[in-house]
């Protein structure tokens, strides 16, 4: 079973092949049941229930923080400054050179 988001999703139960809607809710259910508690069940179905009507926001990821303290630990020694920031670089997509 996997998830791929907006209410899509891929499974096989009992051998039987799904995929969309079906699956997704099929997975969902398996999960809400294998939760241990029903406090954590309760929990669930009201974020999923309001995750409905209100969609997660979006918003921008801003890693210059990040950057800084890998080369602060860099320039101390502490870490290998060009490995990370090629790295770094590749993941956040710049092409400008730290």
């Amino acid at each position: 079973m996997a998830s791929l988001g907006h209410h899509r999703g891929v499974a096989a139960a009992m051998g039987i092949p799904l995929r969309g809607f079906l699956a997704w809710w099929l997975r969902r259910s398996y999960y809400l049941l294998v939760m241990p508690r029903m406090a954590q069940r309760v929990r669930l179905v009201a974020d999923w229930t309001i995750r409905v009507f209100f969609p997660p926001s979006l918003s921008k990821i801003d890693l210059d923080a990040e950057r800084e303290m890998l080369l602060h630990y860099a320039a101390v020694g502490t870490l290998d400054a060009k490995a990370f920031a090629t790295e770094l670089k590749s993941d956040v997509g710049q092409k400008d050179t730290l």
